[in-house]
């Protein structure tokens, strides 16, 4: 304030020590989106590699934060840049600038491979094997020679034949050494085995219903073996006659069969020698199906006019060589188990 003026010198020192760069790698985590976990005290030896011992490194998210040793970073630190970013460790002698580095932190992706798959073994194909695979494998810039893995069985190979039920699982590690596992749950299946088939027969509406067992899962049909199936082993309005059961393994592990008998009686025929309806005769009956013992054939007025083989041809409307007029008929059915049954028929001439 009185003009007095006096000179100081201020000295500025620059540090001109030379500071490693260092690098940190790591494997993504479960969540795949690039950010994981890292330790940066795993970066020391490189950062202070050929360096005098006793300095100190701090870590900073940018190079201003280390100049001015502000917002310093835990050494567990998960990087806030997707894959690949940059930090900073400040290098103290004392209290000190030595020097600031650079380190990269680098997050490898898992290998990209298919998810985990449930596969059907068919009982009845033992003790051939099938094939588990490791899948597609999307990775561009290697080749899948480049990958090593390792089953739960212990082989090394892209692929494995197994022959048994249960669940199987290979570790796929890709060059930069990480890994991630697929599953394979083994299923069972087999074809149906066809128990008892219920057939309510003689009435309006024939029914089939059949009894299966099995580890498969199952559809049917009747008749045709290439369907069309259906999901409930029940099948209603069933014309008599014989017809085949076809039961189905959805998981491809065959067909099973049986052939069943739903007995019923003709309303009408016409014997006039035309190859159609020309004989009257019991439905569904065959050999290994007969069911019934004889049939015997009335007029109206009761009088005897045949009794038929079930498993013959039938009765072609005649009685002792004469035709018989167009009229209602009736007949008795006996059955194995001494069952009988009574109904009517029209002969149309």
């Amino acid at each position: 304030q009185n003009g007095c003026v006096t000179i100081t010198t201020l000295e500025l020192i620059v540090s001109a020590s030379s500071a490693n760069e260092a690098y940190l790698s790591s494997c993504d985590d479960i969540t795949e989106d690039g950010f994981t976990l890292f330790n940066l005290d795993d970066a020391l030896p490189q950062i202070l590699d050929g360096l005098p011992a006793g300095l100190v490194v701090s870590y900073y998210k940018t190079v201003n934060d280390a100049l001015d040793e502000v917002a310093p970073l835990a050494s567990a630190f998960t990087n806030t840049i997707a894959y690949n970013q940059i930090i900073y460790g400040r290098i103290e002698s004392g209290n000190d600038c030595y020097g600031i580095s650079e380190i990269l932190l680098e997050v490898f992706t898992l290998p990209n491979i298919e998810s985990d798959i449930n596969l059907i073994y068919c009982l009845n194909s033992f003790p051939d094997p099938i094939r588990l695979d490791v899948g597609e494998i999307i990775d561009p810039d290697n080749p899948i020679e480049s990958y090593s893995f390792l089953w739960s069985t212990g082989e090394i190979t892209p692929f494995i034949d197994v022959n048994v039920i249960g669940v199987y699982s290979v570790q796929i590690t890709n060059p930069e050494g990480c890994s991630k596992t697929r599953t394979y749950t083994v299923l069972p299946s087999e074809p149906a085995i066809i128990g008892e088939i219920t057939v309510t027969d003689l009435v309006q509406d024939n029914t089939i219903t059949i009894a299966f067992s099995g580890t498969g899962d199952y559809e049917f049909a009747l008749n045709n073996i290439l369907g069309p199936y259906q999901e409930s082993p029940i099948f209603e309005n069933v014309p008599a006659g014989i017809h085949i059961a076809y039961v189905r393994d959805k998981n491809g592990c065959g067909i099973s069969e049986q052939i069943v008998s739903v007995l019923g009686f003709p309303r009408y025929f016409s014997p006039n020698s035309d190859g159609i309806h020309d004989y009257w005769q019991v439905l569904g009956v065959r050999q290994d199906f007969a069911r019934m013992t004889q049939i015997f054939i009335y007029d109206r007025f009761g009088k005897t006019l045949a009794a038929l083989d079930p498993l013959g041809t039938g009765w072609d409307g005649q009685y002792r060589g004469n035709p018989m007029p167009s009229s209602d008929y009736w007949f008795l059915a006996i059955f194995e188990d001494g069952r009988t049954f009574r109904s009517h028929f029209s002969l149309i001439r």
